[in-house]
């Protein structure tokens, strides 16, 4: 089943209320379109706006290649990025949807379980 809009907000809404230190939370298809989402009201993004798309488009793109090689890997769970000044999280949530979040540090790992509930039956 794909979200729709509507669907698409009220995820990105939620995955935005589960921790003040979400910064970004956004869906992407498998190639590496933006579906919804973005930066949280009140946080200022770390990249240039001139990079923001293409830095997106890019941490969408690694999971969706790791995911379509289920096969081999087997299902994708999540990956993680722990960065000097920002965590990074992707999920997927249906078959070519995938969701990216930041976090302000330290906060990255131990909300996942709590994204994953969100995403919860979105899952394929």
């Amino acid at each position: 089943m794909r979200l729709d809009s509507e669907g698409l907000q009220a995820l990105v809404t939620k995955v935005l209320g589960i921790h003040e230190d979400v910064r970004f939370a956004a869906l992407f298809d498998s190639d590496g379109r933006k579906l919804g989402g973005g930066m949280r009201k009140g946080k200022r993004s770390l990249d240039p706006p001139k990079k923001s798309s293409q830095i997106d488009k890019a941490s969408a793109l690694y999971p969706a290649l790791l995911a379509a090689n289920e096969r081999y890997f087997g299902k994708f769970g999540f990956m993680f990025a722990k960065m000097e000044r920002c965590n990074a999280i992707v999920v997927q949530v249906e078959a070519e949807v995938f969701l990216v979040v930041t976090t302000d540090p330290p906060t990255g790992l131990d909300i996942i379980p709590e994204i994953e509930k969100v995403v919860g039956g979105r899952r394929r």
